[in-house]
């Protein structure tokens, strides 16, 4: 079946392009289950393990018998008419519609969204469907029904998204905030996707919508570890009280040697488990001067100062998220074309570094994409750029004739130009990245393993401001 029919069909019909494929291909199958997964993995399906799965299942969905029928509405009265122009789309139309009255349609999965969001955050197509409509796959809490914290049998306290009736709902684990997807698909379409682009405008809603959940005062985030130097300050600070909000008792018996539960204290910013040393922040308080500067006060005590760093990133992450936003409503960056491209974002300061580097514009361009961000491959610079690789190869040619940059191969890196300096390897799912480029992305590294705020190593502010940063701290000539 042509491209056009494919397309047809999964747009009517909610299915993915490779189940669409299968479908208008006769519903192809094997009887030996890995000679099946070739078939349906080779062209033209091209289907991987989950879309063999789905597709498995709508045929056991549909029977023999709904096979049969949705098959037999693809041929016309004559059957001629198939060679016609716009024979197969009138087939899938037909096709489609009985395929919707047997197993009901689905909302339309964008393909190239879906591909990208999967391959760059290692998301699902669930994603893919909501994000352009600014809201989180169903069963994706942003916390917005509320959070709550329970006791445990350590006789500490955990937070957990509340029920509807009140109770206690799944934990938030400590190292993914309830916020850290959203943030993190937000700060990746702002960045990695075309201005005006339908994810893009979607993630601003979203923005929107986390930014309202977060400044409510009973919005907590765990700090994503015990700080009992913490809980011993505010065992003893006055400005301590007890937390107002639903602290709901511990649902089984307390562990071996707990005595008895923890008390949650509060000091506007700070929610910790007084002795355990549970903690938890109120991003709503960050913005507040004086309750931050006292915060930073006390963490810059806690754990030899590691606390006053995360307290750090986490502000810093959210009015990075801030920045993002307010700059893609209001961006020189045109339609369809990429923050990432400085040419665009930066035109002053590329100028600025040509002059510099004594380049061409395209070659300075380059050059702060790779000294500013942390995924510059070949084919993402060619995308960002628009360039052709031709163009590429030229620009890497008059930039690496300066100096300024140093030619080589490293594994799992997609280019061949560097910044000289440390290197991270990185293990997936981040690609390996120049050591120097982590503080500007909040992040952090033990051996390779990267400790990023976000799913992946993303931009958390603009990329004009990457640039900038890059270029004063590690690009310009000292006098």
């Amino acid at each position: 079946m042509p491209a056009a029919a494919r397309e047809t069909f999964a747009r009517l019909t909610g299915v993915r392009a490779p189940v669409a494929a299968l479908v208008l291909g006769g519903f192809p199958g094997r009887e030996h289950y890995g000679h099946h997964l070739t078939l349906l993995a080779g062209a033209p399906f091209k289907a991987n393990r989950e879309m063999a799965d789905r597709y498995d299942a709508l045929c056991r969905t549909l029977g023999e018998a709904g096979r049969r029928a949705v098959l037999a509405a693809g041929v016309p009265e004559d059957p001629a008419e198939l060679w016609e122009p716009g024979g197969t789309t009138a087939a899938a139309e037909r096709m489609a519609a009985v395929w919707n009255g047997l197993v009901g349609a689905a909302e339309h999965t964008d393909e190239e969204l879906a591909g990208a969001l999967e391959a760059e955050l290692g998301l699902p197509d669930a994603w893919a469907r909501a994000l352009p409509a600014g809201r989180p796959p169903a069963g994706t809490s942003l916390g917005e029904d509320g959070l709550v914290l329970v006791g445990s049998r350590t006789g500490g306290v955990g937070l957990h998204h509340a029920a509807p009736d009140g109770a206690a709902g799944a934990l938030v684990d400590p190292r993914l905030p309830a916020h850290h997807l959203a943030a993190s698909v937000i700060a990746w379409a702002l960045t990695e996707r075309p201005v005006g682009d339908p994810a893009a405008r979607g993630a601003l809603i979203l923005y929107g919508r986390l930014r309202a959940q977060l400044e409510r005062p009973d919005a907590l985030v765990p700090l994503g570890g015990f700080f009992a130097e913490l809980a011993g300050i505010a065992a003893a600070d006055p400005a301590f009280t007890p937390y107002a909000g639903t602290v709901l008792p511990c649902p089984q018996p307390p562990g071996e040697g707990v005595r008895a539960p923890s008390t949650v204290l509060d000091d506007g910013l700070f929610v910790v488990a007084v002795p355990r040393g549970d903690s938890f922040l109120r991003p709503a308080a960050l913005a507040d001067p004086e309750r931050m500067a006292r915060a930073e006060r006390i963490a810059a005590t806690v754990r030899e100062g590691y606390l006053l760093t995360v307290l750090r990133r986490h502000r810093d992450l959210l009015d990075g998220l801030a920045r993002l936003a307010a700059r893609a409503t209001a961006t020189p960056v045109p339609e369809g074309r990429y923050e990432a491209d400085p040419v665009l974002s930066a035109p002053a300061l590329v100028a600025e570094v040509a002059a510099v580097l004594g380049t061409g514009p395209d070659a300075a361009a380059l050059h702060l994409q790779l000294l500013a961000l942390a995924r510059p491959t070949d084919r993402a610079v060619r995308r960002w750029n628009g360039w052709t690789p031709a163009r590429h190869k030229a620009a890497q040619a008059e930039l690496l004739a300066t100096g300024a940059v140093e030619s080589g191969k490293r594994a799992r890196a997609g280019r061949t130009l560097f910044v000289p300096g440390e290197w991270t390897e990185a293990k997936a799912p981040h690609l390996p990245v120049e050591t120097a480029k982590l503080d500007a992305y909040l992040a952090s590294a033990s051996g390779t393993t990267l400790h990023p705020p976000l799913w992946r190593l993303l931009a958390p502010v603009p990329p004009h401001e990457l640039f900038a940063r890059a270029w004063a701290e590690r690009g310009r000539p000292r006098a």
